[in-house]
């Protein structure tokens, strides 16, 4: 576990880099038991917990303006 710990947090301080950066973090791992749910809420604990893709999106909305989600244009 503690190598897992360590891993997880260098994998958070890689994706929030700057004040503007949004992102999330998912743990997929079946092998993954309540125990060590206890282990990892205790170091991601700060963070919200969602469960499902509806949560992910309305966290998204909340946090990013529309412009986030506007194209980009194209220079020609």
């Amino acid at each position: 576990i503690p190598e897992m710990v360590i891993k997880l947090l260098q994998g958070i301080g890689r994706l929030i880099r700057t004040e503007t950066d949004t992102g999330f973090v998912s743990i997929l791992d079946s092998r993954v038991s309540e125990r060590y749910m206890k282990t990892i809420n205790s170091v991601v604990g700060r963070y919200p917990r969602v469960e499902t893709l509806a949560e992910i999106r309305e966290f998204f909305k909340n946090v990013k303006d529309d412009s986030y989600y506007e194209e980009p244009e194209v220079a020609k």
